[in-house]
C-alpha cells in the first residue's frame, strides 16, 4: 500500500467471495485482482487474470453486475445525483502512470540446493530416487569439484514393505526453495518382530572418513520415536554385530534419540565408553518436516540446529578428533544393521561436510527452503 493513497490491495485467487466498498461490490470467480478505494468513495478495478464482477451500489441498492476479464479496468463513481455508476476506464488506464503494478513471487525451486552445494559438502544425497531394493542413491556433490573425491553413491536396502524411495518430500507451498515433485525416501524399522530393517549404505569412501571439523545436515519426518533405541539419520558409527558383541568402529552419529530429540554423538577412539554427545531438550514433532544440522568443531563446540536456530550446544570435554573407523557411512541407521537402530520415517536432503558451518550459514540454507518474495500490487498514484 503506498500511504500516500487512500487504500489500494490485492487480492489472489481462492474461492468465490466478495469485496463491497462504499459505491461497488467486487465478486472474484477464481481470479487475481486489485481495487482502489478513493477518498470520495470512487473505487477503482483492474484484473489481472480470470474474471470478477463488479456492481455499482448506491446506499441499499445493488445494480447489474458486470463481468470483468483480464486486463479491463474499471471506475465506479457517482454521478451528480449521488448515483453509482460504471465508467470504462480500461482506455483512459492507458495513457496514465500504472496505478497498480504486480509483484509476483519469486520462487527459485533449487534454492536449497544451490545454498548446500555453495557450502561444498563432501556428499549430498537428495534422496529423490524412485525404484526398489538395490537402487543406487546417487550423491549430487561429485559435480562441485574438490573436496568431494567423485561420488558418493550409496545402495538402498531393505527388508520391510513399508520403505522405499519416491515418497513426497519438502515442497511448496511451506518450502519453496525445493522443487513441487520433490521426493525422498522413507525408512523403517520394525520395533518388533519379524524386526525388518531399511537403510542406504554409502561404504566407507575417503572423502567420509573424517577426523576433524564436521557438519551434518538432513531433512527428517519422523513417523515414530525410536523405542529402546536411538535412530540413525547420517552414522559412520558402527558398534554392535548380529546378534550381539561391540565391535568399536563409532566415528560420527547424528541421531533421534528413544523419546524424539535429535543429538551428535562423537567417538575419539571407536569405544562406546569414550563417546561424547550433545542432544537437545527439544522434542521433533511426529509428522512434520524439519530441518536438522549437527556441527563439530575440534576441542570447541559440539552444536546441534532445529530449523536454523541453534538449539543445543556443548563446550566442556569435546573431543580433539573423530576415530577414523572402518565402519560403512549411513543413513537412516546407526550402530548396527539391526530392526531397533533404524530411523522410523522419512529423510531428504542428506548431506556430510568436513567443515564447520558457521550458524550462519546453517540460517541461510533453512531459510532457502522456506523464504518466498511476498507477492503485492503497489498503487503508484500520486495525490
Amino acid at each position: 500500500r503506498n500511504q500516500k493513497s487512500p487504500s489500494s490491495f490485492i487480492l489472489h485467487p481462492s474461492s468465490l467471495f466478495s469485496v463491497r466498498t462504499p459505491t461497488a461490490v467486487v465478486t472474484d470467480l477464481g481470479t487475481e485482482f486489485g481495487v482502489e478505494v478513493g477518498a470520495e468513495g470512487a473505487s477503482g478495478v483492474q484484473v489481472f487474470q480470470g474474471l470478477v464482477t463488479v456492481a455499482a451500489k448506491s446506499g441499499d441498492s445493488t445494480g447489474e453486475p458486470r463481468k470483468l476479464g483480464a486486463g479491463e479496468v474499471v471506475r465506479v463513481e457517482p454521478d451528480a445525483k449521488g448515483v453509482a455508476r460504471i465508467v470504462d476506464a480500461t482506455g483512459m488506464a492507458s495513457g496514465e502512470p500504472a496505478r497498480f503494478v504486480r509483484r509476483m513471487p519469486r520462487v527459485d525451486p533449487h534454492a536449497y540446493f544451490k545454498a548446500v552445494l555453495a557450502d561444498n559438502p563432501v556428499a549430498y544425497w537428495r534422496l529423490g530416487e524412485t525404484g526398489g531394493n538395490g537402487t543406487t542413491v546417487y550423491d549430487s556433490a561429485d559435480a562441485a569439484g574438490s573436496p568431494q573425491q567423485g561420488a558418493q553413491n550409496g545402495v538402498f536396502k531393505k527388508t520391510d514393505s513399508f520403505a522405499g524411495l519416491g515418497y513426497p518430500g519438502p515442497r511448496p507451498l511451506t518450502y519453496c526453495g525445493l522443487e513441487y515433485n520433490n521426493k525422498s525416501t522413507r525408512f523403517w524399522g520394525d520395533h518388533y518382530p519379524p524386526k525388518k530393517i531399511a537403510y542406504i549404505d554409502a561404504g566407507n569412501p575417503p572423502a567420509l572418513q573424517i577426523t576433524g571439523q564436521l557438519t551434518l545436515e538432513a531433512w527428517v519426518y519422523i513417523e515414530e520415536y525410536g523405542g529402546d533405541y536411538h535412530s540413525g539419520v547420517i552414522s559412520k558409527y558402527c558398534g554392535r554385530r548380529q546378534p550381539h558383541g561391540d565391535i568399536d568402529q563409532r566415528s560420527y552419529n547424528l541421531l533421534i534419540t528413544r523419546d524424539g530429540k535429535p543429538g551428535l554423538f562423537l567417538s575419539p577412539d571407536g569405544a562406546i565408553g569414550d563417546v561424547t554427545s550433545v542432544v537437545s531438550t527439544t522434542v521433533v514433532p511426529l509428522n512434520t518436516w524439519v530441518h536438522l544440522a549437527a556441527v563439530y568443531v575440534p576441542g570447541e563446540s559440539m552444536e546441534i540446529y532445529i530449523n536454523g536456530a541453534l538449539d543445543a550446544e556443548l563446550t566442556t570435554g569435546v573431543p580433539a578428533s573423530i576415530y577414523n573407523s572402518t565402519g560403512n557411512c549411513w543413513i537412516g541407521m546407526q550402530s548396527a544393521a539391526q530392526w531397533h537402530f533404524n530411523f522410523t520415517g522419512r529423510i531428504d536432503e542428506a548431506a556430510v561436510y568436513d567443515t564447520a558451518l558457521s550458524g550462519a550459514r546453517i540460517a541461510a540454507h533453512y531459510a532457502a527452503a522456506v523464504k518466498m518474495a511476498a507477492t503485492e500490487t503497489e498503487n503508484r498514484k500520486e495525490d
